[in-house]
């Protein structure tokens, strides 16, 4: 699992995502998190507030 904060990255990802405008004009910090193949996607208990779209891509 990796976790990404840069902003050029994750504007793309929300240009590309059937969400963009919904998710554009919201003043929020958005994070990505990257999973390899076979690990398990899970969201763990946080002490975070917020709101989490999962989005699957998958690359044959």
């Amino acid at each position: 699992m990796e976790r990404i904060y840069e902003k050029e990255i994750i504007e793309n990802c929300i240009a590309k995502s059937k969400y963009h405008a919904v998710l554009r004009p919201l003043d929020l910090n958005y994070t990505l998190t990257n999973y390899e193949k076979g690990e398990l996607a899970i969201l763990p208990f946080q002490s975070e507030k917020g709101c989490r779209i999962k989005q699957n891509i998958y690359k044959i």
